[in-house]
């Protein structure tokens, strides 16, 4: 793939999307299998995310690549349930780091947020209103400036008055915002009060409710529910595994996840995930080059789209398309 070309060139080269088309049997898992051993050969990293079936293309595929240079993420199964958090991002977050820097973190991670709860869409779902959109970001940024927070703790800020309250306090002590910050004044906006309007019963769920009828159904799956509530696995680094070359295979078998908008949610997560980490990268023209593997990827539409507002961007941060 890379012979006779200059490095410079190469790498621009090598991060172009590419499309392999074929009809059944012409051999496309083939050429997918030969040209990720050559990607693997030249150093450079790959993510095979496989939602088809059994996920047999990553597994035929993650036969051509030695197995210490890959990493097998299988979901479905209680032997592994990883969190659902964008760890990468949250671990660089502290509590003595500058204020800037940290908020910049959260915002990150809460625009990723606001992209996986819109994928999570149906005939019983509704839509997200702005207000809905303002109160989810308003949660997300004063639960990302906490250190390996979780999207379930987003949930419970934004569900819960007694956490929502307790996360306020902890965002203003942390001086990250201003005391009269909008923010706040978004999230006071969810205080159920009793008749009096002085004491705080409960939350104003009508004004949420389009975001918890989508809490309500990544909770109706079992599997996504315990992601939900899953503790960060430090050794889990996308960042460590694309410094170091590693091919990772990600299968969501379709036995364990047959409702396509879920699958499509997972799909969204882990593309997300890597975007924000290849974002996070100081020098992109020394950057490693990080492939990204999609078959069928019309069957995931929220993901595609992800893909198609992100398309042109892709090759400047070093990730290579290919489906």
């Amino acid at each position: 793939l890379s012979r006779g070309l200059g490095d410079v060139y190469k790498r621009q080269v090598m991060a172009l999307p590419k499309v392999i088309v074929g009809p059944q049997n012409s051999g496309k898992t083939t050429m997918l299998k030969r040209m990720v051993k050559e990607y693997h050969k030249c150093g450079y990293s790959n993510v095979i995310i496989d939602f088809i079936e059994s996920c047999e293309t990553a597994r035929e595929v993650s036969e051509a690549i030695p197995k210490e240079d890959k990493v097998i993420i299988r979901l479905g199964g209680k032997e592994y349930i990883p969190a659902l958090a964008f760890s990468e991002v949250s671990k660089r977050i502290t509590e003595d780091m500058d204020k800037w820097d940290r908020v910049y973190l959260a915002n990150l991670i809460a625009e990723q947020v606001e992209t996986l709860i819109n994928a999570v869409t149906d005939a019983t779902t509704g839509y997200l209103t702005a207000p809905m959109l303002r109160y989810l970001h308003a949660a997300s940024m004063i639960t990302f400036i906490r250190p390996n927070a979780t999207l379930q703790d987003v949930f419970h800020v934004l569900k819960d008055y007694e956490v929502r309250n307790q996360a306020i306090k902890y965002a203003k002590y942390s001086k990250c915002f201003e005391e009269k910050d909008e923010i706040f004044l978004d999230l006071q906006e969810l205080h159920k009060r009793d008749g009096q309007g002085k004491k705080i019963i409960g939350t104003r769920e009508d004004l949420i409710i389009g975001i918890t009828n989508r809490i309500t159904i990544l909770k109706k799956n079992p599997y996504l529910k315990t992601m939900l509530g899953a503790p960060i696995d430090p050794m889990q680094d996308f960042e460590n595994y694309i410094k170091t070359g590693k091919s990772i295979f990600i299968m969501i078998p379709q036995s364990q996840f047959p409702n396509e908008m879920i699958r499509d949610v997972l799909t969204t997560y882990f593309l997300s995930r890597l975007w924000l980490v290849v974002q996070l990268r100081c020098d992109n023209k020394g950057s490693r080059l990080c492939n990204i593997v999609f078959d069928e990827v019309a069957q995931v539409p929220r993901t595609a789209k992800f893909l198609a507002e992100h398309l042109n961007e892709l090759r400047r941060h070093r990730l290579g398309l290919i489906t």
